[in-house]
């Protein structure tokens, strides 16, 4: 962290700021006094406002990103990233506003990432736009006035799902990469529901691989944390671009898709058939 004092930036109201150049700042100077982050122990720092302690921002690493104002605007927006350290989750981002009232605060947001993709302050507000990792949404924007705070989620561009450029292209990914993407993501759902889908693509996130099997493309892989329970196959002809879907559990029925299990490749029938082994983690 540079231990500089961060000068507010002075916008015009509703300037907006595209992928905006955030530093790492241990203080920052607003009209109604000073933010700052000090270290409460070894393993754990907070935040203080005008000497005083923010109890509600304590986390094991906290770091200031960006100090904004709009012309007129009663608040000073600060921008606060904290993190525990954790494979939990990576970061989060907290909104202080500061005014002659005092400080008021956001909850921790921003789906594990400090990343902010474009940053708009307004005479009455601050909005925030986050990277989304939903499966049909591109971005979740918060916005905070100092005392309400709301996030709306923004689609992804609307997909056709026509001519499709070879299956080919997604040997060597994650399967989870072709299930996020919006034409493929159309052409599954041809063949399935969005809730299938959805319930599809949580057997997708944990380990996994595209391979080639004959004129078949296969994606196989278990879902995060029940490996030991659940897998999930897709698999796509290379010859007409016929797609299968499959998902299995050792907690209920199979759930199959454009296809039978027996209209399976053999890679994506025994990956499926693992969840029935005696010992499902030898079949990785």
């Amino acid at each position: 962290m540079r231990r500089l004092t961060l000068l507010l930036f002075w916008l015009i109201a509703t300037t907006a700021i595209a992928q905006p150049e955030l530093g790492r700042f241990s203080q920052a100077d607003t009209r109604y006094g000073r933010v700052q982050v000090r270290a409460l122990s070894q393993f754990e720092k907070s935040v203080f406002f005008n000497g005083q302690n923010v109890a509600q921002v304590t986390n094991r690493f906290i770091d200031i990103l960006g100090a904004f104002r709009a012309q007129g605007a009663p608040y000073d927006w600060v921008i606060l990233s904290t993190a525990s350290g954790g494979n939990g989750c990576e970061a989060e981002l907290v909104i202080l506003g500061v005014s002659a009232s005092g400080l008021t605060l956001t909850p921790p947001f921003g789906n594990c990432t400090d990343t902010i993709t474009e940053l708009r302050v307004f005479a009455d507000g601050i909005e925030i736009d986050v990277p989304s990792n939903d499966l049909f949404n591109d971005t979740h924007r918060y916005r905070f006035d100092g005392q309400n705070f709301t996030v709306a989620d923004l689609p992804r561009a609307a997909a056709t799902g026509g001519a499709a450029e070879p299956a080919s292209r997604w040997i060597g990914d994650h399967p989870a990469f072709l299930l996020r993407n919006p034409e493929e993501q159309a052409r599954f759902l041809r063949i399935m529901t969005r809730s299938d889908f959805e319930e599809f693509y949580l057997r997708m996130t944990g380990p996994g691989a595209m391979i080639q099997d004959g004129d078949w493309v296969v994606g196989t892989a278990c879902q995060r944390h029940q490996c030991n329970s659940d897998y999930a196959a897709l698999a796509i002809r290379l010859s007409d671009g016929k797609r299968i879907a499959g998902y299995v559990s050792n907690t209920f029925a199979a759930h199959f898709f454009g296809g039978t299990y027996a209209d399976m490749p053999p890679t994506a029938q025994q990956r499926l058939a693992c969840v029935f082994a005696a010992d499902p983690l030898s079949c990785n």
